[in-house]
């Protein structure tokens, strides 16, 4: 057995030697510094070695260092590379696009069909040619004014504010004429089969309760603008003007600025109906001697037999009377809370006493489901009749003081409303307006003509004095020289 060992590490010592057999270097051979091996029998072989071993070792290890150093300038290099690859820009002859992962990018050979999904450079869209009008110089407004344009029988207007060198002259049957200076550059008519042949630039906008229609059309000569207003009540009022005096700037102003307003205040017309109380064809009118000298009773008296209504009017004056006087008398009490009356209209508040007080005049009309109006004299307090409405606001108001106040504030003489007298008392003027707004709110229109059924007021001066008010009811909200009828 030892002697098949010994044989086995003889034959290895032997392949080790010929793989280490010397090299040709430029044809010599170098030479050999292993010692010879001799194997016998009966002796375990042991290899002799000599210095020249080590140091072979050492040119291993050191060529081994050398392999190691060799692959990371390898390893350096091909990171060098791929960096560089990865940031070298496509050149115009070099075009890419990005991959379907999102990652890199995909060279692409220009003279090769692009692949699927691949975006274009869309090619310049040449400008389009612009219309003639839009050549035009505009005239630029330096300001503007307010101008009302509604139908007659409407109390809903057309505001506006147009440029403030423009006049409209006209009447309400053949429409306005539109100058600037004296040079005449447009129109102002009430719609009326409207045609859109030849429309240009059509645009639509809405502000505040009005639609505006714009376009731009072709006449004889030039070009001219075309404005059609609709209200809430469905009137179409135009405006043509010649385009070169409507710039972009006045047509702005006139689109941001339009909108729905009341020509005249609202007329309250059956805010107070005979149909929420006990149905009493009775109206009982409670003041001071303010009731009597406007002679208000004779007036609406007069309005509801001339209307053709079954009603009853008791107007009780007395003097220096407040409400809170009423509230104390207790038969006007009782006679209310007995149900005497469908309608009580009453006056005279004049401190925080009288606002107290109402709410004993409240309950006398719940009482009898009687139909409770507060109705302040001219002389009154604004202060306390506001701080009942707060208080009392399930309580009808109809403001009799407010509305002869409005009215002297759009240009009636004060001295045809008030007495000049200590108290300033009111005069039949007053009453008529009085008496012209209980009718309408109960009876829901506009009252009847009083003829000369009333001394000292015919219907011929109140129209004379007081215009539209007696056919609307209500009171103007702008000038005369703003509004435009047709």
């Amino acid at each position: 057995m030892m002697k098949k060992l010994a044989l086995f590490l003889a034959l290895v010592s032997v392949f080790a030697l010929v793989s280490c057999s010397p090299k040709k270097t430029d044809g010599k051979t170098e030479k050999d510094t292993t010692k010879e091996t001799v194997i016998t029998e009966d002796t375990t072989v042991v290899p002799e070695t000599t210095g020249s071993e080590e140091s072979t070792y050492a040119d291993e290890t050191t060529s081994q260092k050398e392999d190691d150093t060799t692959f990371a300038d390898t390893s350096e290099k091909a990171d060098t590379t791929k960096k560089e690859e990865t940031s070298k820009a496509p050149s115009k002859e070099e075009p890419f696009v990005n991959t379907p992962s999102g990652i890199g990018t995909v060279m692409i050979d220009p003279s090769k069909p692009k692949p699927e999904g691949t975006q274009t450079e869309a090619p310049a869209q040449p400008e389009a040619p612009k219309a003639p009008y839009e050549s035009i110089t505009c005239v630029e407004a330096t300001g503007t004014k307010i101008v009302h344009l509604a139908k007659e029988e409407h109390n809903e207007a057309v505001s506006v504010h147009i440029p403030n060198d423009w006049t409209l002259s006209g009447n309400k049957s053949e429409g306005y004429t539109v100058y600037r200076s004296s040079l005449k550059i447009g129109t102002v008519t009430f719609a009326t089969g409207l045609s859109h042949s030849g429309c240009e630039k059509c645009e639509s906008f809405s502000r505040f309760g009005i639609t505006l229609n714009s376009c731009v059309l072709k006449n004889a000569r030039s070009y001219v603008r075309r404005l059609l207003f609709t209200n809430k009540a469905g009137d179409m009022i135009v405006l043509t003007v010649d385009y070169k005096y409507l710039s972009a700037s006045s047509m702005s102003k006139i689109i941001n600025t339009m909108r729905s307003n009341l020509l005249y205040s609202d007329p309250a017309l059956g805010s107070t109906p005979p149909s929420e109380g006990n149905g009493k064809k009775s109206i009982l009118i409670l003041g001071n001697s303010f009731v009597q000298t406007s002679q208000i009773g004779d007036f609406l008296g007069s309005m509801i037999a001339g209307g053709n209504k079954l009603y009853k009017v008791n107007a009780v004056s007395r003097g220096y009377y407040t409400l809170s006087s009423y509230v104390q008398d207790p038969d006007t009490m009782d006679s209310i809370r007995n149900g005497n009356y469908g309608f009580v209209f009453i006056c005279g508040i004049y401190s925080f006493n009288e606002v107290y007080d109402l709410k004993y005049m409240v309950e006398a009309c719940k009482e009898s489901n009687t139909t409770l109006v507060v109705f302040p004299a001219h002389n009154e307090s604004a202060e306390f009749i506001a701080d009942a409405k707060k208080q009392y606001y399930n309580v009808h108001f109809l403001d009799w003081k407010r509305e002869i106040d409005m009215l002297i504030g759009t240009g009636v003489d004060w001295d045809a409303f008030c007495i000049d007298d200590q108290h300033k008392h009111s005069k039949p003027l007053a009453g008529y307006v009085g008496a012209h707004m209980i009718y309408r709110s109960i009876f829901g229109e506009i009252p009847p003509s009083v003829g000369s059924s009333v001394s000292g007021c015919s219907q011929t001066y109140i129209d004379s004095m007081l215009g539209d008010y007696v056919r609307l009811g209500g009171i103007p909200n702008f000038p005369d020289n703003e509004i435009y009828m047709f």
